[in-house]
């Protein structure tokens, strides 16, 4: 089965994030980077926000803005997530076609970053940010943020 196939859900009308890219033949890409955080044992670091969606988890992530390298992209979804540039290095690129009105021309790439850190490490987490370490496959503490949930099952 192929990747746009699985995701059938990803990019649902209900999303809000903009599609930045879009060419004079019409086909919109959006181009997002995520961040797998993981502890000693392996497990990811899923977010939870105050004030965007509360009570709901996020994959650590960011769309690129027009023109941002992918690393720069790392550097500022792990800032603005954690607090700190953990460095995280290139681990998968998933790409597939969005479930929305215009789906033939809407298409997503996520370039999925990793790092491991000590769970200690990530003392200076923003104000208003609360993370759970998580088994890969294992469902979050509470619903998914958008369609975060449909990406899960490839942080393994």
């Amino acid at each position: 089965m192929s990747h746009s196939q699985q995701f059938e859900k990803v990019g649902s009308p209900t999303s809000q994030s903009p599609f930045h890219h879009v060419n004079a033949q019409g086909l919109a890409l959006r181009l997002q980077v995520q961040l797998r955080v993981r502890d000693e044992e392996g497990r990811i670091a899923l977010a939870q926000s105050e004030t965007h969606q509360p009570g709901r988890w996020w994959i650590p992530a960011e769309t690129l803005q027009p023109n941002e390298d992918v690393k720069e992209g790392a550097a500022r979804v792990s800032e603005t997530w954690f607090g700190e540039d953990l460095e995280p290095e290139l681990a998968d690129v998933l790409t597939f076609q969005a479930d929305t009105d215009n789906r033939e021309t809407a298409w997503y790439i996520i370039h999925v970053f990793e790092v491991e850190v000590g769970r200690d490490e990530l003392s200076e987490v923003p104000d208003g940010l609360t993370l759970a370490f998580t088994e890969p496959g294992e469902e979050p503490p509470g619903p998914w943020a958008m369609d975060h949930g449909s990406v899960w099952p490839y942080h393994e």
